[in-house]
């Protein structure tokens, strides 16, 4: 059950109340079952990813139902963009990153998670790049990062190598939702952010503190596991 009060000194009013099922993992310091709760950007609306599938858009203040949607697939990993205008979902079952228009939960694109041509890959957890216009994802079992720019329009030939940038060059491909795939040394399903959206930092799945580099697009420093060998930059 999820409530929301209002305090006024020592007492609390109850605003708005609805049930919950189990909920989304896959957010920061997040465990199995825990809640995925993103409040927008204008604090006027509250999202609440379910783990079985289900969306729901509240109003703030009063919890009133605005929109709803059954994506029909687990889910794992939640981001809104800093502009409230799209939800990114990662629906590891299926492999694919699922973008969501924010305001009636349609879905507005679904990517196969394909880092190379050989296998898939499960999203394991978003975060959201405000400074860079950007979705940042990690995987569970692939030893990527995928920085996937919700601008509109979208930067021309963004995440690919172009010569002449110019639009009437023919070679910039304007592709909504463009991704940019950097590699890792090992998979990274957990990671933190600094303000500027320049340095990932997080343990990946060897055990290992790394620092990743954005604007390098590669990993800066990194600590091995206790009881392994000396901390070193790269």
């Amino acid at each position: 059950m999820l409530r929301q009060m209002k305090w006024k000194g020592f007492r609390a009013s109850l605003l708005g109340c609805f049930a919950m099922a189990l909920l989304l993992a896959g957010g920061p310091a997040s465990a199995e079952g825990q809640a995925r709760l993103l409040v927008a950007p204008d604090g006027e609306s509250l999202y609440v990813v379910h783990a079985d599938g289900r969306v729901d858009r509240r109003a703030l203040p009063g919890l009133e139902p605005l929109a709803r949607t059954t994506l029909g697939e687990s889910l794992r990993g939640a981001a809104l963009s800093h502009d409230g205008r799209f939800l990114a979902l990662g629906a590891p079952d299926s492999t694919r990153l699922l973008i969501l228009d924010a305001a009636d939960l349609h879905l507005v694109k679904g990517m196969v998670t394909r880092p190379t041509r050989q296998g898939r890959a499960r999203v394991a957890h978003i975060e959201t790049m405000g400074a860079r216009n950007a979705f940042l994802v990690g995987f569970s079992d692939t030893p990527q990062l995928w920085e996937v720019n919700y601008q509109v329009p979208p930067p021309a030939g963004f995440g690919n190598w172009v010569h002449d940038y110019r639009r009437d060059s023919g070679e910039a491909k304007v592709v909504a939702f463009p991704v940019r795939k950097l590699w890792l040394d090992a998979p990274l399903p957990e990671f933190r952010l600094d303000a500027e959206g320049v340095f990932v930092s997080g343990f990946d799945i060897r055990g290992r503190l790394v620092v990743f580099d954005l604007d390098l697009g590669r990993t800066v420093a990194s600590m091995p596991p206790v009881g392994g060998s000396a901390a070193k930059g790269e």
